[in-house]
């Protein structure tokens, strides 16, 4: 949902890349694609990728479906806590036991498979188009291993694509002074706060329907027991 707001802003305000308005293939394949082409200012249009780089991207996107596999797959062995930790993850906890090296050693664990979840959703649709012969920029650059500051953790290597839309949606937006004044307030309720409600609601409701499961089973157990 965020992401369509972006687009739309960029439609609306004009902030999309030059060559996309050069003709209606490439303002149809920008805007209704999200994947980050690499755009040519000679040809004006998407770039062609070649056999090399395709070949790299497929090996790419090989080794971080098996890594997440591999990563997925020791976790649930485990039951999600290879390491003992006294934080439960069902809530907000605040304790003295989140410096613990079990926990740390934990958090460590999720924040690795969140990379290769997040590498190969975003990845993948970018890996469609090249089968398709068109080149795009790389979405994650290694942040968990060639990230020096912070900064560059953030802005260059983790999300290349969400960074990429922020910049040039909400930066270059706000640049308009009538916007600034009046469509800001509107513009984070549309794009950082309804989505964020929404996915609590959807938390909460399978959470909920969960813990019914629960009650049932265990009433369920109770009665068998009972007769």
């Amino acid at each position: 949902m965020s992401i369509l707001c972006f687009r739309c802003l960029e439609a609306m305000y004009g902030t999309s890349p030059n060559v996309t308005e050069s003709s209606i293939w490439n303002y149809c394949c920008y805007y209704s694609n999200m994947a980050p082409y690499v755009w040519s200012t000679k040809a004006r249009g998407i770039e062609k990728t070649s056999g090399t780089i395709f070949f790299n991207s497929f090996i790419e996107r090989l080794f971080n479906f098996v890594a997440l596999s591999l990563v997925l797959s020791f976790l649930m062995h485990f039951d999600f806590e290879p390491f003992e930790d006294r934080i439960a993850l069902t809530g907000f906890n605040v304790s003295r036991d989140l410096f613990s090296l079990g926990h740390l050693y934990n958090s460590y664990l999720f924040t690795v498979l969140l990379y290769f979840t997040l590498n190969n959703l975003f990845e993948l649709n970018a890996f469609g188009e090249n089968v398709k012969g068109f080149a795009t920029q790389k979405v994650f650059d290694s942040p968990l291993t060639k990230s020096k500051t912070p900064t560059e953790f953030w802005t260059e290597r983790w999300n290349h694509m969400t960074h990429l839309l922020l910049k040039v949606c909400f930066s270059n937006c706000t640049e308009a002074k009538h916007f600034w004044i009046r469509e800001t307030s509107l513009f984070r309720l549309v794009v950082f706060k309804l989505p964020y409600l929404f996915f609590c609601y959807v938390f909460l409701v399978w959470d909920r329907e969960e813990y019914l499961s629960r009650q049932r089973n265990a009433s369920m157990t109770g009665g068998l027991q009972c007769s």
